[in-house]
């Protein structure tokens, strides 16, 4: 239900850089407090994550099973390429989402309470669309969004992410080489016509 080395292969590509080691960490104990760190030491990079274990629901197809299992560790895994790119778009990032209401319920204020941790959360789960859009067929991708858009915006409170994840989703299928970065100020772009 994992194909980590899939999912690293595919980061490592369209971000343009890696890891030297993934170390993650399944835990029935971590439910759904996912975390991720990275470490460097003497040019050897290292990622440590820590997730819920993986479950098995007799009611979906093995693929639409991958599909909801694997964006919990591909999420994790991820913050790992979207937040160095995030750290080179800081000052914009904390202009275009400075109307924290229009992105975010106030009840999610603790966890993500500054507009670059909102903006990780969206480009994170974002990236994982992009990356099923990549690697899974078209209808079994069609069947798994929704599920995906509505956990993002009613259960987690990320009020736009629907209209930023099918934004961020069309710009990259009119040019699936288009680089990280012009992806970034694309959607910062998008992000500042909605922020108003």
């Amino acid at each position: 239900l994992n194909p980590i080395q899939k999912m690293q292969t595919w980061l490592d590509k369209r971000f343009g850089f890696g890891y030297g080691s993934y170390l993650v960490y399944f835990s029935p104990l971590i439910y759904g407090a996912h975390s991720t760190s990275r470490f460097e030491d003497q040019g050897f990079n290292q990622t440590v994550m820590f997730i819920a274990r993986a479950d098995y629901d007799k009611e979906l197809s093995k693929i639409q099973n991958e599909l909801l299992e694997s964006r919990v560790v591909f999420t994790e895994i991820d913050h790992n390429y979207v937040n160095p790119v995030s750290d080179l778009y800081l000052k914009e990032i904390n202009k275009v989402l400075s109307n924290r209401e229009k992105w975010a319920l106030p009840e999610i204020t603790d966890a993500y309470s500054n507009p670059y941790m909102i903006f990780n959360e969206y480009m994170t789960f974002g990236v994982y669309s992009l990356y099923i859009t990549d690697n899974y067929n078209e209808d079994e991708v069609k069947t798994y969004l929704p599920k995906l858009n509505t956990m993002m915006t009613d259960a987690r409170g990320f009020i736009k992410f629907k209209d930023f994840n099918d934004v961020l989703i069309e710009k990259y299928k009119q040019n699936k080489t288009i680089s990280m970065s012009d992806l970034y100020v694309y959607m910062l772009g998008w992000c500042t016509q909605q922020n108003k």
